[in-house]
């Protein structure tokens, strides 16, 4: 039996093919009768018997003239579309999730400071601000 990805249009046993669209469809002329018949020279028995049927389906026939479309003298001859069953369709792949974004990294706490967190730079501001404010009430007071 002849897996789905080495069916190629010879397979089909075509004398004349008018589509190649393979793995999804093919149209061509072959030496049989078109469905619905039976027997050793309908083409779905040559679909069965091949093993091509497990994959594809006819879906069209057209009869034409005897012995035409390279076919031997006295051969019926059928143009026969077969198409691929949607079971055997490639699937897609699926979209690849996205990468969640990374979480920033938190802010690092601050350092204590030396002398029990008591910051010099800023109490010796704040006295300058003490004294200016005692200076300029000093010296703006009536005498």
């Amino acid at each position: 039996m002849v897996s789905l990805n080495e069916i190629t249009i010879g397979h089909f046993a075509f004398t004349e093919v008018v589509e190649n669209n393979l793995p999804y469809k093919a149209v061509g002329w072959a030496q049989a009768y078109c469905p619905p018949c039976s027997g050793q020279f309908c083409y779905q028995t040559y679909l069965d018997v091949n093993g091509l049927s497990q994959y594809y389906k006819i879906t069209a026939s057209e009869r034409g003239p005897t012995g035409s479309h390279g076919g031997c003298s006295s051969c019926s001859m059928c143009k026969i579309t077969v198409e691929l069953k949607p079971e055997y369709y490639p699937q897609p792949e699926p979209e690849p999730e996205p990468e969640p974004e990374p979480e920033p990294e938190p802010e690092p706490e601050p350092e204590p400071e030396p002398n029990g967190g008591i910051n010099l730079t800023t109490v010796g501001i704040a006295l300058l601000a003490i004294g200016a404010i005692a200076a300029f009430y000093l010296l703006s007071r009536k005498r």
